[in-house]
C-alpha cells in the first residue's frame, strides 16, 4: 500500500498541507484534504477535457464501434469511435463536474 504524500508536494504545500512530525499526511484536517484533492481531479480533467470527453462519448447510441475488428467489451475497445453527437453534450457535463468540483483554483501549477 503506497503511504506517501496523497498529491504532488508543490499542490500540498500551496494550500499549507504539511506532514507531520513522522512524514505522514494521515492527520491532515480531512475536509482540507478532500477539497483540495477534488480541486487536483478537476484540474487533472480539465487538462485533458476533449480526450476524456471523447473517451466518455463512446458509450453514447452511436459509439464504441469499430469498423477493423469488434470486441466483445465494446466500451473496452481502445479503437472505438465515439458519438460525435453525444461529445458536446458530454464535454458540457464534464465542464459541470469541473466547475462544481473546484470553484476556484488557488494553486500555482507552473511550479510543479
Amino acid at each position: 500500500m503506497y503511504r506517501g504524500p496523497p498529491l504532488p508536494l508543490c499542490v500540498l504545500e500551496s494550500v499549507d498541507i504539511t506532514p507531520s512530525s513522522d512524514g505522514k499526511y494521515e492527520d491532515t484536517d480531512p475536509h482540507l484534504m478532500a477539497k483540495t484533492c477534488r480541486q487536483m481531479a478537476a484540474w487533472k480533467l480539465s487538462d485533458n477535457g476533449f480526450n476524456v470527453s471523447r473517451f466518455a462519448a463512446r458509450g453514447g447510441k452511436r459509439g464504441a464501434k469499430n469498423v477493423r475488428k469488434p470486441f466483445g467489451a465494446e466500451l473496452a475497445d481502445p479503437y472505438a469511435d465515439p458519438d460525435e453527437e453525444a461529445r458536446p453534450h458530454v464535454d458540457a457535463a464534464l465542464r459541470v463536474v469541473c466547475k462544481v468540483s473546484c470553484c476556484r483554483f488557488i494553486y500555482h501549477y507552473h511550479t510543479c
